[in-house]
């Protein structure tokens, strides 16, 4: 019978050592697969950020205009910006970055700005060429006007498509 228990002793020792082992392989492969993962994910966020500026840079905001800009109010109580917008590079230009500004102007002229929104017209205009866009202008509560409203654009940046 002892002969038996010490095989007994041995098989399970020799289980648990290669059990051990695989255990400690296992956790050094995971190891290594989640420094990679993590290493790929920077990676991709560091390209995604360069690619952005570069193509943030390639197209100079006085190479894009908008013609007959419009502002008109929607059912909803919002407004929606319409226009025609050019595009004067050699780049195709996907989206353009617009600062939208309501004014609310008295009878003596003097205008208070009520609104100033940021917001981006995602249209792909191909080199010298232009496109119609409409686009709602999203705000949480719009805003009272009591005199004239008064609105103006500027572009504060561009995106070339890719």
């Amino acid at each position: 019978m002892w002969p038996l228990a010490i095989a007994a002793v041995v098989i399970v020792g020799l289980v648990l050592r290669s059990a051990r082992r695989l255990l400690l392989t296992l956790i050094a492969w995971a190891s290594g697969l989640a420094i990679v993962g993590a290493g790929y994910i920077w990676y991709a966020g560091w390209r995604n950020d360069r690619d952005l500026q570069r193509r943030r840079a390639l197209i100079p905001r006085s190479a894009v205009e908008i013609h007959d800009a419009r502002l008109a109010p929607q059912r909803y109580g919002g407004y929606a910006v319409s226009g025609r917008i050019f595009n004067r590079s050699q780049y195709e230009l996907g989206s353009a970055t617009l600062r939208i500004r309501i004014m609310d102007c008295n009878a003596r002229a003097a205008c208070e700005v009520v609104e100033d929104r940021v917001m981006v017209v995602e249209e792909d205009v191909p080199p010298g060429q232009a496109r119609d866009f409409t686009q709602p202008l999203l705000l949480v509560q719009p805003p009272t006007i009591r005199g004239t409203l008064k609105w103006g654009f500027e572009i504060v940046g561009t995106e070339a498509a890719f």
